[in-house]
């Protein structure tokens, strides 16, 4: 997502995650004030987690590589600095970033919290995260697994993403990191990807950080809750989902315009106030 941030984080109580063009250098979100979370509240029932079956969900079709075509995390690369982006995906950033010049600040800051977060819930002891639409990968430093074994170096990080660009360059960079892993897979169909065995070697008698960064403004609310519906009842005790989204209400002035220019690119960008989209869940105050 290049938009703006908010979070929430919510735990499972235990009982007694053309040619390249280079820019600026790396995303560093400077978007306004954001929580100095995590935080982890209460919410999750304390059952035993279950694994859904999948039915229809079998055999998904992955996007192809176009690069004629933009791509969200090309798009991003492009607002916040990055080199892999091309002529498609800098022919929507430029105007994107005419409508609302504060997105590189914006998706920067997103990238630092969700690096705080990740670096937050290792210290607390969790050492294995599920980074679900995960984009491209940054330099070294500024991943996940990064964020996670500076704090616990046993750490591991399933990598997942339908975007076959991105899934290439993660192949490419974990080839240096043995104990992550990657999933070319569409996050909607989740019960597929539960059942993939990248995420059944993530041990589910211990914690799991589910991360949905930037993930839900480009899928469609009844996806969204199914997801966020399978995620909590996958999830074991003591795991958290935390949550960095697009607030509706942040830049009221500049979203019509968002939305309709990633709409006219053929890209769902769907904003949303977590609270009211998500009552069940517990949320942080959106950054501005």
């Amino acid at each position: 997502m290049c938009g703006w941030a908010g979070g929430f984080y919510e735990g499972r109580q235990r009982l007694p995650g053309d040619e390249p063009r280079h820019h600026r250098t790396e995303r560093d979100r400077g978007r306004g004030a954001l929580p100095a979370g995590p935080h982890t509240v209460g919410g999750l029932p304390a059952q035993a987690p279950s694994v859904p079956t999948p039915t229809s969900e079998c055999e998904p079709e992955l996007p192809k590589l176009d690069l004629s075509k933009p791509s969200v995390a090309r798009v991003c690369e492009f607002i916040t600095g990055g080199t892999h982006n091309y002529s498609a995906d800098r022919a929507l950033g430029r105007p994107l970033l005419t409508a609302a010049p504060w997105m590189d600040r914006a998706a920067t800051a997103a990238r630092n919290h969700g690096q705080e977060t990740v670096a937050r819930l290792a210290a607390q002891g969790i050492t294995q995260f599920l980074d679900l639409g995960c984009g491209l990968p940054q330099r070294h430093g500024r991943n996940t697994h990064d964020a996670a074994q500076r704090h616990r170096p046993e750490s591991t990080v399933v990598y997942v993403d339908r975007d076959p660009m991105v899934q290439a360059h993660v192949r490419t960079w974990l080839a240096e990191t043995p104990r992550e892993q990657d999933l070319h897979a569409d996050i909607t169909r989740t019960a597929h990807l539960l059942h993939q065995p990248a995420t059944a070697c993530l041990d589910r008698a211990r914690p799991v950080a589910v991360l949905l960064h930037e993930a839900l403004p480009w899928i469609s609310d009844a996806k969204a809750q199914h997801l966020l519906e399978t995620l909590r009842n996958w999830l074991p005790a003591g795991s958290v989902l935390s949550v960095i989204h697009s607030a509706a209400d942040s830049h009221p002035e500049s979203t019509p315009a968002l939305a309709g220019l990633y709409r006219e690119a053929g890209i769902l960008y769907r904003p949303r106030s977590l609270k009211h989209a998500y009552p069940r869940h517990d949320s942080q105050k959106p950054g501005a």
